[in-house]
């Protein structure tokens, strides 16, 4: 007997809610923690489940949504993909860059103690946003020019083993620092989520979301991407003897860079993950927790850019915090965060946003 079709996936929903949250306190860890907070075996508990459930997931789904799109053309795609491009550089200015100046501004901080992090800096940042925005863009270009999901893995593949060739390669012209940055970067500007080795792990979004548009068991093909999960995160580190691994194991794991072993590992624990979150949704009761994480889910670019102002603008007079007070902080946020999404969605229910994309699944 096949499933019927809710309007959303909410397997996609409670993956995407747990990373949030899991975000959260990674971030105010690294930004308002001291030393110690950030050597204790609670930061080392985050750091680790974050390297497998953090903004790989987001850009996972991100893949399979695309499959689910109905205004998927290019020109919708390119104008999407500038949105979110141009937004990242809105929020750079929000959480670093104007909170930096008018800190150096009135005397707060100054420029001596800020070191490379000057306001000008700060805007350039390369984040999640700006990635997600050339993400969709050349997910719409794969998905019309390139119909076949075996290809789609290839060029995965292609792109996780060519990039540690491509990190630190100068541009043909100085001008184009900044931009070749965003593709492999390493070099001068901050860029968190290069396109090499980024982009992979949308790609093999897409093929789970291929085989889900396609299906009428939705169980079935969560299910059967457990098998080859378990399979690419036992060849990534130990077939392919990836030294990084142990690094990720014992230390934080620098996520702009991932060794290509390390990447097929958290690709397969995102295919392990996503049939986690099915099975959950599927045999867990409607509760608080997955309502909740449902609902940041359902508001993820806005609560992305929340929390990141909140933080931003806490860590010009807090920082070196103890981890109580890290604790204290990340209870304060979520609660601000999540009010601000309630009286968001309030506001807008009467102009609701056009169907969902995750038009499978669910309870």
């Amino acid at each position: 007997m096949s499933e019927s079709r809710p309007e959303r996936i909410w397997a996609l929903d409670l993956a995407r809610g747990f990373c949030l949250f899991l975000m959260v306190m990674l971030h105010i860890i690294d930004d308002l923690g001291s030393d110690a907070t950030q050597e204790s075996g609670f930061a080392k508990v985050i750091y680790l489940l974050a390297t497998f459930f953090s903004a790989r997931i987001f850009i996972f789904v991100l893949g399979i949504g695309v499959m689910f799109s109905k205004r998927m053309s290019l020109i919708y795609a390119v104008q999407r993909g500038l949105l979110l491009f141009f937004l990242g550089f809105a929020l750079n200015v929000m959480r670093g860059t104007l909170p930096t100046y008018l800190a150096l501004q009135f005397g707060a901080i100054k420029l001596t103690e800020i070191g490379r992090e000057t306001p000008l800096y700060l805007f350039q940042e390369h984040d999640v946003l700006q990635f997600a925005g050339l993400a969709f863009i050349l997910l719409a270009l794969v998905h019309k020019f390139i119909k076949s999901p075996l290809v789609w893995m290839i060029l995965g593949v292609v792109i996780l083993w060519v990039s540690p060739s491509l990190w630190g390669t100068p541009p043909p012209w100085s001008a184009g620092a900044f931009l070749f940055e965003m593709l492999w970067g390493k070099e001068h500007y901050t860029s968190s989520f290069p396109i090499f080795p980024w982009f992979s792990y949308a790609l093999f979004g897409m093929v789970l979301g291929y085989y889900l548009k396609r299906s009428s068991n939705y169980a079935r093909v969560f299910y059967s991407g457990v098998i080859p999960g378990i399979i690419l995160m036992m060849i990534g580190p130990w077939v392919l003897n990836d030294p990084g691994f142990k690094l990720m194991i014992v230390d934080k794991y620098s996520s702009e860079f991932t060794p290509t072993g390390i990447s097929l590992l958290l690709i397969g624990s995102a295919f392990v993950w996503m049939a986690t979150c099915h099975f959950l949704v599927q045999h867990i009761k409607k509760n608080f927790i997955f309502d909740k994480l449902y609902f940041w889910s359902k508001h993820i670019t806005l609560f992305y850019v929340i929390h990141w102002i909140l933080i931003g603008w806490l860590s010009i007079e807090i920082e070196d915090m103890s981890l109580m007070s890290v604790l204290s902080i990340i209870v304060v946020v979520f609660l601000a965060i999540d009010r601000i999404l309630v009286y968001w969605d309030l506001g807008h229910r009467r102009n609701p946003p056009p169907e969902g994309r995750w038009k499978v699944d669910g309870r």
